[in-house]
């Protein structure tokens, strides 16, 4: 029984894959085809738009370590206002007990 069952499906399949070639599938080929060439085209969009975005994060970076460099040297600029600012107070402080 279970040697005619598999005969049995063997034989559908053969039919199956007969009707297959004696239609065709050049429509569906046609379509498969047309929506590689799809896919192909969003792909080298998403390429170019890939390049595209890497440029702004490479500008961005050298934009973000020019501005952090100009911050440290504000920083440094500041701390030496403060430094002398101090010392004016000392020498001021040390002028007024001297009197």
């Amino acid at each position: 029984m279970d040697t005619k069952l598999t005969f049995l499906a063997a034989f559908d399949d053969l039919m199956r894959n007969a009707k297959v070639l004696q239609v065709g599938i050049e429509p569906e080929f046609r379509r498969f085809v047309g929506n590689q060439q799809e896919c192909q085209r969003k792909w080298r969009d998403a390429e170019t738009e890939l390049d595209r975005i890497k440029e702004k994060v490479k500008a961005l970076e050298e934009e973000n370590s020019l501005l952090k460099t100009k911050l440290r040297h504000a920083h440094v600029q500041i701390e030496r206002e403060a430094d002398e600012r101090r010392r004016i107070e000392h020498n001021k402080l040390e002028l007024v007990c001297f009197h």
